[in-house]
């Protein structure tokens, strides 16, 4: 596990030398990727029972999304011009079915579970120094600076922490250990701040939404406003380098930026009718949009909306399994949350809790970032599925139990007795106080 947790660790790291450094012609997180996949079925194979690749709706809609995106990829790949690009985007998929089976193959555990997104946790802190350095030697320089060198771009490292944050929250403010919640904590300043500093609005909007999630369904609402506002506010308060003043106080190019997005996302439209089923091809979006723009208008961009991009590209086939990957991921959350509330299970409320909170923040940043390829939302993606996995085991001894004596308000109990316990102590949490 321990590789795993070192490729976790090492998603946010987009332009890391470590990372990206080219060994016997590929990169070494491609030869990390390959090693967990290895690892994986390896312990697929002792345990001599296959993965539940399919056990969850969002982890059928995934493979049925891989389909559709390969028969888009085979019919447009023959067109003029968009064949390098085809094929650098279908590597990423192929790349992102391996740590699909890797995830779902090594996290089985509630154990695994927990470290696999301290792991996760981790890395995006770890970015955010890189960040944070990156902009304070830049400001010296610029006056003015988003940081994109390690942490790739700012609208996706931003998209990259939402995925973490709520998660992080609620173990910091858990019960669990001293050094635990410290970490956490240590993590949550540091990304804030990186946060902060690449100033993405969508990103910043998604992680409001993400918050006002935990916020309404966290049993500690007072706990976590406290420290969001004590986190947030001294943050947001840097004149020049934070969401809020970009949001409040544009520059020319903010102006430039948000004022092309309604443009980007009439031509993506345009292209869902002209190619409904199969799309244009992965990776067209910036080479085919310019031929459905209006007259005088040059959009070779990026569509800074996942959905209208993958609609565009995959076809309204592949735009419906993609929304239907941020509801079923959500939907499966939001049963893991209410059965870990049933049965006083603390730690998977929190993770599951934060992981629903997590996706519906980033489905909102989505609505102004082209964030459909990155790597942390597919992890986001398959935690969920791993997780209920995990619930599933967790709770089918204690289900009997809970039917014989139903807890009529397990959200107080939560709040009360939120502890880290090792699954192997699932049956001491069901607690008595219903």
């Amino acid at each position: 596990m321990i590789l795993y947790y070192l490729l976790v660790f090492s998603l946010p790291l987009a332009g890391h030398d470590l990372v990206t450094r080219v060994v016997m012609g590929m990169t070494t997180v491609k030869w990390l990727g390959l090693a967990c996949l290895l690892v994986a079925l390896l312990h697929a194979a002792a345990r001599r029972r296959l993965p539940p690749l399919l056990s969850s709706p969002q982890g059928r809609v995934f493979v049925l999304f891989l389909v559709v995106v390969g028969l888009s990829y085979a019919i447009n790949i023959g067109y003029a011009g968009r064949e390098k690009i085809s094929e650098d985007v279908i590597g990423i998929f192929a790349a992102h079915l391996m740590f699909f089976v890797t995830t779902l193959c090594l996290v089985d555990s509630l154990e695994r579970l927990r470290y696999t997104l301290l792991a996760a946790i981790g890395g995006i802190a770890f970015a955010s120094l890189y960040a944070v350095r990156e902009w304070q030697v830049a400001i010296a320089l610029y006056g003015s600076h988003r940081p994109t060198y390690i942490v790739g771009d700012p609208n996706y490292f931003t998209g990259a922490a939402i995925v973490v944050i709520p998660v992080a929250l609620n173990f910091a403010l858990g019960g669990g250990p001293r050094l635990l919640r410290l970490y956490c904590g240590v993590c949550l300043l540091l990304t804030f701040a990186a946060v902060t500093l690449a100033a993405s609005r969508g990103g910043f909007l998604g992680l409001l939404a993400a918050l006002a999630v935990l916020l309404w369904q966290s049993p500690r609402r007072v706990r976590v406003a406290v420290l969001v506002v004590c986190v947030l506010a001294p943050l947001m308060a840097i004149p020049s380098s934070s969401p809020v003043a970009r949001l409040m106080n544009p520059a020319a190019s903010d102006v430039q930026a948000a004022d092309v997005r309604p443009a980007l996302w009439k031509a993506g439209f345009r292209m869902m009718r002209a190619f409904p089923v199969f799309g244009s091809g992965l990776g067209t979006f910036k080479p085919v949009s310019a031929q459905f723009a209006d007259p005088g208008e040059d959009l070779n961009f990026m569509a800074h909306n996942s959905f209208i991009e993958v609609g565009a590209e995959a076809g309204i086939p592949g735009l419906v399994l993609f929304a239907a990957l941020f509801y079923f991921s959500a939907r499966n959350m939001g049963r893991v949350r209410q059965r870990a509330l049933r049965f006083r299970h603390a730690t998977l409320f929190e993770i599951a809790l934060g992981v629903q909170a997590s996706l519906i923040g980033y489905g909102v940043a989505s609505l102004f970032v082209s964030g459909q390829y990155q790597k942390m939302f597919w992890f986001l993606i398959f935690i969920s599925v791993c997780a209920g996995n995990v619930a599933a085991s967790v709770f089918r001894p204690l289900w009997g139990a809970a039917e014989a004596a139903p807890c009529r308000d397990a959200g107080p109990a939560v709040a009360e007795a939120a502890q880290f316990a090792p699954a192997a102590a699932a049956p001491d949490m069901l607690r008595a106080r219903g």
